[in-house]
């Protein structure tokens, strides 16, 4: 500090003691920080490298995921007692990606015997995408390998662990995805902001042109 801010703290203990407590505190606040960051970010590279199948890529493995159940989420409860095909577009709305990004993975997929192209005979333009025994065979593969290597992890953390990280885990996704859908939100409420609308329910350009 600056001498007279110096001399001014030495008249003013109290003053000091404030200070010294705030700047311990902010530092240990932004330790605690810094650590959560690490620790995500370790999680982040270390959940990079997990592959359940050796075949498959994760995009691969969730393109058969859904057309297995109808959902890329392994644990979710199936939106479809049955596999069943689905046209490509179809496919790639609920993947959320593009047409071409989506059919050149089930080319590659094709290729590896996992799925087959069908033309609908009622209409040529419209091609259905099967998922074939081999691809139910590697979910099926890909699944037990999933098990059994979270089992290994479980394994060496222990049951207590094991808990307390399930329960760690859900509430910190639950406080993210809060998070998220504030910033969300706000980002709405500011792009409203900056567009209002006129009484006529037209959305108004704010600035001069």
């Amino acid at each position: 500090l600056p001498p007279p801010a110096r001399k001014c703290l030495a008249r003013n203990p109290q003053v000091e003691k404030t200070l010294l407590e705030t700047s311990r505190r902010l530092e240990q606040e932004q330790s605690r920080s810094m650590r959560m960051f690490q620790i995500m970010d370790r999680l982040r590279r270390a959940w990079s490298e997990f592959h359940p199948s050796t075949d498959l890529n994760k995009s691969q493995l969730g393109t058969l995921l859904i057309l297995r159940h109808g959902t890329a989420k392994p644990c979710a409860p199936a939106q479809q007692t049955q596999h069943k095909p689905m046209t490509m577009s179809e496919l790639a709305a609920r993947m959320g990606q593009s047409m071409p990004a989506v059919s050149q993975r089930i080319s590659k997929l094709e290729a590896m015997g996992y799925v087959r192209r069908q033309s609908d005979p009622r209409d040529r333009r419209t091609t259905w995408i099967h998922l074939t025994d081999a691809g139910i065979e590697q979910l099926e593969q890909t699944y037990r390998n999933m098990v059994r290597r979270m089992e290994w992890i479980m394994e060496r953390m222990g049951q207590e662990n094991t808990e307390m990280m399930f329960q760690g885990m859900e509430r910190l996704a639950q406080v993210m995805e809060l998070m998220n859908s504030e910033n969300r939100s706000s980002a709405a409420a500011k792009e409203r902001d900056s567009h209002p609308a006129d009484p006529n329910g037209e959305t108004k350009q704010t600035g001069e042109v």
